[in-house]
């Protein structure tokens, strides 16, 4: 109940005094790595990695688009709909990641400190069931045109937006139920697009918010228990 209260004070904050610029992608900044599926039987996860960080970034974000009708993901969620994927986390960095519908899924991770993200401190890990009587091949991508990083500035406002590159995996699932030849393709870089995204950043100043108010609240907390 008190996430959610910062939550709304936040948005609403944020919302009333700041009136948001649009923004457009500066270049190439990351990429998201997808690592070979590992497991056997009819079960297997897969490693998604930022790597090549070339800017300094304090928000990440990206969508995993898998085959829904062969494959299931079976992270747990918490009480309150997040994944439980992370398995390297920087520190001062929160992570956001749920299912948007069956076969998407969105991550996002952010700061509210100033230090940036180094290549491989951030990783994730979903974990697939191979659904009965699925033969073939599914895929495992992310498109180059969802991956964003960004440059956040509290001080002045300064928000840069960042594109970055992609992949994807694709299993051969065999008539048993299990994973047979592994292939992994690189999805090519795309050119940043020159278009907008208020809402993107909107969201981006909501999420940073949320953060530095709820540590501000735990300190007013410890303040007053110190009187």
């Amino acid at each position: 109940m008190k996430k959610i209260i910062v939550f709304l004070l936040a948005a609403t904050l944020v919302l009333s005094l700041c009136a948001v610029s649009a923004c457009a992608k500066e270049g190439h900044a990351l990429d998201l790595v997808i690592g070979t599926p590992e497991g056997g039987s009819d079960e297997f996860s897969v490693t998604v990695t930022v790597e090549n960080v070339q800017q300094t970034l304090h928000v990440v974000e990206y969508a995993v688009r898998y085959d829904a009708e062969k494959l299931e993901l079976v992270n747990t969620v918490d009480e309150e709909g997040a994944l439980d994927c992370i398995t390297s986390l920087p520190k001062d960095w929160e992570n956001f990641v749920s299912v948007q519908s069956e076969g998407n899924v969105t991550a996002l991770a952010l700061t509210a400190g100033m230090g940036g993200l180094k290549s491989g401190e951030l990783k994730f890990e979903f974990k697939f069931r191979i659904k009965d009587g699925a033969t073939g091949e599914a895929k495992i991508e992310i498109a180059d045109e969802d991956v964003l990083g960004s440059y956040v500035g509290i001080d002045n406002n300064d928000i840069k937006e960042y594109g970055g590159k992609g992949g994807s995996v694709s299993i051969i699932i065999t008539a048993e139920g299990d994973v047979g030849t592994v292939s992994t393709d690189t999805v090519s870089v795309s050119e940043p697009a020159e278009e907008e995204s208020s809402l993107t950043t909107v969201l981006i100043i909501t999420a940073i918010a949320v953060v530095v108010i709820g540590v501000a609240v735990a300190v007013i907390v410890v303040l007053k228990k110190k009187k």
